[in-house]
Parts: C-alpha cells; sequence; structure tokens
C-alpha cells in the first residue's frame, strides 16, 4: 500500500496486490476491507479493480468480492477517471 495523495482530508491510497508477496488475492483483500466492521467507513471505502482478466464472470466476481466497480487493462485513462469521479464526493 502507498499514499498517492491527500486533499481536504481525504487520502488516496493504492493497493498492489501480489499473491507472491503477501499470499493475499484482490478478491481477498476487498473481503478483508469489508469485513471491518469495527471500522465504520470500511464499508463506504471504494474499491475498483484493475486487472487483464475481463470477461463478463471475472467482473461479476470482482463485484461479489465486495468492490465497487472493474477497470480492464490495458487502463484507458478516460474510463478510470470517470469511474473515479463515481466514487468521488460532490464539489471536489
Amino acid at each position: 500500500m502507498s499514499k498517492v495523495g491527500e486533499e481536504e482530508g481525504s487520502v488516496f491510497l493504492r493497493f498492489e496486490v501480489k499473491d507472491e508477496d503477501t499470499g493475499m488475492d484482490g478478491y481477498t483483500a476487498a473481503r478483508e476491507i469489508r469485513g471491518k466492521k469495527h471500522i465504520p467507513a470500511s464499508g463506504g471505502v471504494p474499491v475498483i479493480a484493475m486487472t487483464a482478466n475481463v470477461f463478463r464472470e471475472d467482473i461479476e466476481r470482482c463485484l461479489a468480492a465486495g468492490m465497487n466497480d472493474h477497470v480492464g487493462k490495458p487502463v484507458n485513462a478516460e474510463e478510470i477517471l470517470a469511474k473515479m469521479k463515481r466514487f468521488l464526493p460532490v464539489g471536489r
């Protein structure tokens, strides 16, 4: 995890999930984030998958794991910005 920016009290983080480093894949990471019931905002943390797996069943698997959306690789900058804007507070 690395911090990539901060604006008016909001912190933007980037997670890189690699099986060989953590033993955890992105699906497990999303479920872990959603499972943090003792952290009130954990259910509202936007999680957007970025993966080369782009078949409908891959996207459905991401959503079932608790991710909010999916971006396929290679990444289209306009697509990812549009999806990120859906989850940013209005007026930012």
